[in-house]
C-alpha cells in the first residue's frame, strides 16, 4: 500500500509542476493584460518584469504540485482507484477515459483557484507588503479582476493535470481490448438538450431573457444562431459532465457550475479578446454581463436536467433494468413519500424565510401574485409556494443528500437557485414588471437571498431527518438514478456557493 502510494508521488509531482507552469504562463499573461505584473515583483522590493515572471512561475509550479498531490488520484487515476490496486489492475477493471475525469479536474481547479484568490491577493500579498489583512468588501471589489484571473488559472491547472496525466498513464491504463465508447451520441444528446432547454427558457422567462442570452454571447437576433449556440453549449456540457451526473439534484448544481465557468471563460475572457482585444475582468465588465449571467445560469440548469433525463431515457430503452423497475411497486410510493416529505419540511423552511419577509415587508408583494395586498394572504401564498418548492426538492434530491451536512449544502445551493428563479425572474414577470436582472435589483434583493438560503437549508435538513427513517432506493431503479458517491460534491459546493454569495455582494454593492 505504501509502495503504491510512493509510486504515484513521482507522476503526481511531475504532472503538477508542468501543469502549474502552464497555468502560471496563462496567469502571468492575465496580469500583464491587467497591467499588474509589477505587483508581484514588489513583494521582494523589485519593479523588474523578469523578477515578477520568475516569482509567478515558481509559485505556480509549487501551487500546481500541491494541487496534483491532493487531487491526482481522483482526477487522473479515477475515484475507483485504491492504494491496494496496481495501475494494471485498475486498467483491467475499466478502460481509462480522460474525458471521464476532465470534469473533476476542472471543478476542483476552479475551487482551488478561488481558494488561492483568498490566500493570495486578500491575505498573503497585503500582509507581505505591510498593509495587513484586507478582508473587506472594498478590498474584494478592488481585486475582482484577479479573482477572474485565479479562476482561469484554476481552470487551466485542473484541465492540464488531467490531460498530462492522460499522456503519462496512457500505456499503463488503456485497455486495448475494451471497446471504445463513441462520444458523438453524447454530443448529439447534449445538443438536443440545449435546444429543448432554450425553448423552455424562452417560454417561461419571456423575450427579455432571450435578449439577455443573445447579448451575453454577442450573437445576431436570429433563432438559428440562438439554437446553434444552445446546441453547442449542450453538446460541450454532455461531453464534459456526462460521467459525473448521478441524479437530477446534483445535475442542477453541475449546471450552475457550468454556467459560472462559461461566464468566466467566454464573455469575460475569450469573446472579449476576440471582439475588443481586451479582457473584461473589471467589476464594471461583470456588471454589464450580469443579466446574461443570470440567464445563462438558469438556462444551464434547464439544460443539465434535460440532458440527464434524456441520458436516463436512452439507458432505459436499451437496458433490462426497465423491466425490473416496472415490477417494483414501491417506486411510485417512494416518489410520493419524497414529495410529501419535501412539502412537510418546507413548513420549517417557509417559516424561517417568513422572518426575512416580514423584515423586508415583502408579504404584500407576494399577495400581489393572486391580486391581493393583505399580509395574511401573502403569508398563505408564500407557504403554498414553499410547499411546492419543498416537494420539488424532495423529488430532485431524494437520493443525493445522504447526511445532514450534505443536505445543508445542497439546500443552500437550491435556495440560491430559487433566489435567481423567484424574486429576480418569475415573480416580477408574473407581476408584469419583467425580469429583474440588473445590478440594482441584485443589490436590493440581497436580504432576500439570505431568506432563500435559510429556507433551503432548513427545508433540506428537515427533509433529511424525515427521509432517514425510510429507504428511498430500490435495486430495480438503478437505471433511473445513482447515489452521488464519486465525491466531487465538495468542489461543487465550494465553487458554486462562494461565487453565488460573492457575486451578488460585490456586483450589487
Amino acid at each position: 500500500m505504501m509502495r503504491q502510494s510512493i509510486q504515484e508521488v513521482e507522476p503526481a509531482l511531475g504532472t503538477g509542476v508542468l501543469a502549474g507552469l502552464i497555468g502560471g504562463l496563462v496567469f502571468g499573461v492575465g496580469m500583464v493584460k491587467l497591467e499588474a505584473i509589477a505587483v508581484i515583483a514588489s513583494l521582494v522590493g523589485s519593479q523588474s518584469a523578469v523578477v515578477a515572471w520568475g516569482i509567478n512561475l515558481f509559485a505556480s509550479m509549487i501551487i500546481g504540485a500541491m494541487f496534483s498531490l491532493l487531487f491526482y488520484r481522483r482526477c487522473v487515476l479515477g475515484p475507483s482507484a485504491s492504494s491496494g490496486q496496481t495501475l494494471a489492475a485498475r486498467s483491467r477493471r475499466r478502460s481509462w477515459s480522460g474525458e471521464a475525469r476532465l470534469s473533476a479536474g476542472l471543478v476542483w481547479g476552479l475551487a482551488y483557484g478561488m481558494l488561492w484568490w483568498f490566500l493570495g491577493p486578500l491575505t498573503a500579498m497585503p500582509v507581505l507588503s505591510g498593509r495587513g489583512l484586507t478582508w473587506s468588501i472594498m478590498a474584494m471589489q478592488s481585486t475582482f479582476p484577479t479573482l477572474v484571473n485565479h479562476l482561469i488559472f484554476g481552470l487551466v491547472l485542473g484541465g492540464s493535470v488531467v490531460l498530462i496525466g492522460t499522456i503519462w498513464h496512457r500505456e499503463d491504463q488503456v485497455d486495448e481490448a475494451a471497446p471504445r465508447r463513441k462520444r458523438w451520441p453524447t454530443f448529439v444528446l447534449g445538443a438536443l438538450a440545449g435546444v429543448l432547454a432554450l425553448i423552455v427558457y424562452r417560454v417561461v422567462l419571456g423575450g427579455d431573457s432571450t435578449a439577455a442570452f443573445r447579448d451575453f454571447f454577442a450573437i445576431p437576433p436570429n433563432a438559428l444562431w440562438m439554437s446553434g449556440t444552445a446546441a453547442l453549449l449542450g453538446g460541450v456540457f454532455g461531453l464534459v459532465f456526462e460521467d459525473e451526473l448521478r441524479g437530477h439534484g446534483s445535475t442542477v448544481v453541475w449546471g450552475l457550475a457550468f454556467g459560472f465557468g462559461a461566464w468566466v471563460l467566454l464573455p469575460l475572457t475569450l469573446l472579449s479578446l476576440v471582439r475588443r482585444g481586451t479582457l473584461r475582468w473589471s467589476l464594471a465588465g461583470a456588471k454589464e454581463t450580469l443579466g446574461g449571467l443570470i440567464g445563462l445560469l438558469l438556462f444551464s440548469v434547464l439544460m443539465g436536467i434535460t440532458f440527464f433525463t434524456l441520458v436516463r431515457l436512452r439507458k432505459a430503452l436499451f437496458s433490462d433494468s426497465i423491466m425490473r423497475a416496472r415490477t417494483d411497486e414501491g417506486l411510485g410510493a417512494r416518489t410520493v413519500h419524497a414529495v410529501s416529505w419535501g412539502a412537510v419540511a418546507s413548513v420549517v423552511g417557509g417559516l424561517a424565510f417568513t422572518i426575512v419577509m416580514l423584515w423586508m415587508d415583502l408579504l404584500p408583494n407576494v399577495a400581489g401574485l393572486v391580486g391581493a395586498t393583505s399580509e395574511v394572504v401573502g403569508f398563505i401564498v408564500h407557504m403554498v409556494i414553499s410547499a411546492i418548492i419543498g416537494g420539488t426538492y424532495g423529488l430532485l434530491f431524494r437520493r443525493e443528500a445522504t447526511t445532514l451536512g450534505a443536505s445543508l449544502v445542497w439546500g443552500l445551493i437550491y435556495g440560491f437557485l430559487w433566489w435567481l428563479l423567484g424574486p429576480l425572474s418569475l415573480m416580477p414577470r408574473i407581476l408584469g414588471q419583467g425580469i429583474q436582472w440588473t445590478p440594482a435589483a441584485v443589490g436590493n434583493g440581497f436580504p432576500s437571498l439570505v431568506g432563500h438560503l435559510a429556507y433551503g437549508a432548513a427545508t433540506a435538513m428537515v427533509f433529511q431527518m424525515l427521509a432517514g427513517h425510510y429507504e428511498l432506493k430500490s435495486p430495480g431503479a438503478d437505471f433511473l438514478e445513482e447515489p452521488d458517491s464519486d465525491g466531487e460534491a465538495a468542489a461543487l459546493w465550494a465553487y458554486v456557493l462562494m461565487l453565488g454569495l460573492l457575486l451578488p455582494l460585490l456586483i450589487g454593492a
